[in-house]
């Protein structure tokens, strides 16, 4: 039995939520939690007694994992007793637990300690099904951070060109469903569209899924032509909850549909769309500058040269974006070979081990390790803040993912972001002294281990 014992202390912070006009919504959208989690369990407490004045400490047996498994089946938890000025304003919940009682935990890993969000819970339930691997290896096409703006909401309604709402042109509704109860149901997903002046129905589709428990999930998808200007109320009712919108619809005087020409692609980028949905002119293709990912609108014949050249590139890269999983000091076994195969959470992956160490990486280092690319543009990065290294790593089905780099910023302006900090050798026990990130992507997954001044590859089997 393996048991792990970091801390795990649970968040009070209450992030800055959207008003909606809505019934029996939940205050996060499911979606949320999951994906602003690096963890998430249902585990049974085994222990419990005093760690402190104001805290427990728990055992707790791992039940099921429904998010990044861990090779432990048994955690050791440090909580805060009942805060009850938050219980009673319901911003908070009771986070004592019982012997025996089971627990939904979802875990926020930070400097090597797991974190409890304020919204894991008590449940007299598990997934029925379990979720198997292929269940849990998904991503959703929005973001849904803490931090992404605009705020994430599983209804999106848009038409061809962003923010611009016609008549006679038609307005696509999507619903991102998720079920939240612990066995398999059928769901009916209800699309509302009224006339917000005198409440007349417009439209009424009702469509049905089929979801997996815990975790089940599914984009729901309709469409709605108006044929009059005006505001309109757009309404989808799922499990019980009500979730809605309104869009100002304009009259569409020229009688041009959606093919209109869109603004620049700097306007358009300024206006707040993301640089992946720019619109470009008919007959033009988006690229994106190599340098600093600025959105261009080229001719295609043009694209293979400016691409072969270095000068620009076909996908866009979120250049502060995390990897699936990060792990610190987290002693895998095979962690000291130089090439093999390893296993990580019950993954295999090839490993191989780069002649150079992790302070003298040559700028523009790139290896193909197992049909993946893996390329450090700057090489080694000595800050104030510590040692860091970019990393690109390119897939074989053409998508990247990169980590720091200099990214374009909302005002036209560009930023340096910085990439995986390279971990010390020295310093106090609780110094981090390994780091291994791993993929979003994940056929193949890959990533790379910093340990002991060496940078391993990793791609999985």
């Amino acid at each position: 039995m393996k048991i792990l014992y970091p801390m795990i202390l649970f968040l009070a912070v209450m992030p800055c939520l959207i008003t909606l006009h809505a019934y029996g919504i939940p205050p996060i959208a499911p979606q949320v939690e999951y994906f602003n989690s690096d963890t998430v369990l249902i585990g049974k407490v085994l222990t419990a007694e005093p760690y402190s004045p104001t805290q427990m400490k728990y055992h707790i047996q791992v039940e099921q994992y429904l998010k990044n498994p861990q090779t432990q089946d048994i955690i050791t938890v440090i909580a805060d007793g009942t805060n009850k000025t938050l219980v009673e304003r319901g911003l908070a919940p009771d986070t004592v637990y019982d012997v025996g009682q089971n627990a939904l935990l979802y875990l926020k890993n930070e400097n090597g300690n797991y974190v409890a969000w304020y919204f894991s819970h008590s449940t007299d339930s598990l997934c029925d099904p379990a979720p198997t691997k292929d269940d849990l290896n998904f991503s959703l096409s929005q973001d849904t951070r803490f931090s992404a703006l605009p705020a994430y909401s599983p209804l999106r309604v848009e038409t061809g060109i962003p923010n611009l709402f016609r008549v006679d042109d038609t307005i696509l509704m999507h619903y991102d469903t998720w079920n939240r109860h612990f066995t398999t149901k059928t769901f009916d997903v209800e699309f509302d569209v009224k006339n917000e002046t005198n409440g007349e129905l417009l439209s009424n589709v009702t469509k049905q899924v089929e979801l997996k428990p815990c975790i089940g999930h599914q984009t729901v998808d309709t469409s709605f032509i108006p044929k009059k200007a005006g505001t309109y109320e757009i309404d989808v009712i799922f499990d019980n909850s009500l979730l809605g919108t309104t869009v100002e619809v304009e009259h569409n005087v020229s009688g041009v549909k959606l093919e209109a020409v869109p603004l620049s692609p700097m306007q358009q980028f300024k206006e707040g769309i993301k640089p992946e949905y720019v619109t470009c002119w008919k007959g033009l293709q988006l690229i994106f500058k190599a340098e600093d990912q600025t959105p261009i609108c080229v001719k295609p014949d043009n694209v293979k040269k400016l691409v072969s050249r270095g000068w620009a590139i076909l996908h866009y890269h979120d250049p502060a974006a995390k990897p699936k999983i990060t792990l610190y000091d987290y002693s895998y076994d095979g962690i000291d070979k130089d090439n093999g195969t390893v296993s990580i959470n019950d993954q295999t992956y090839y490993q191989t081990t780069l002649s150079y160490s992790a302070y003298n990486l040559p700028k523009r280092t790139s290896v193909s390790f197992q049909n993946v690319t893996f390329a450090f543009p700057q090489g080694s990065l000595s800050t104030p803040g510590g040692g860091f290294l970019m990393l690109d790593m390119t897939f074989p089905d053409g998508s990247e993912e990169i980590y720091g780099g200099k990214a374009l910023v909302q005002n036209g302006s560009a930023t340096e972001i910085s990439g995986i900090q390279i971990p010390t050798q020295y310093g106090p026990h609780l110094a981090v002294n390994s780091v291994t990130v791993l993929s979003s992507h994940t056929i193949p997954q890959a990533g790379i281990t910093i340990c002991h001044d060496n940078i391993k590859l990793l791609v999985s089997k």
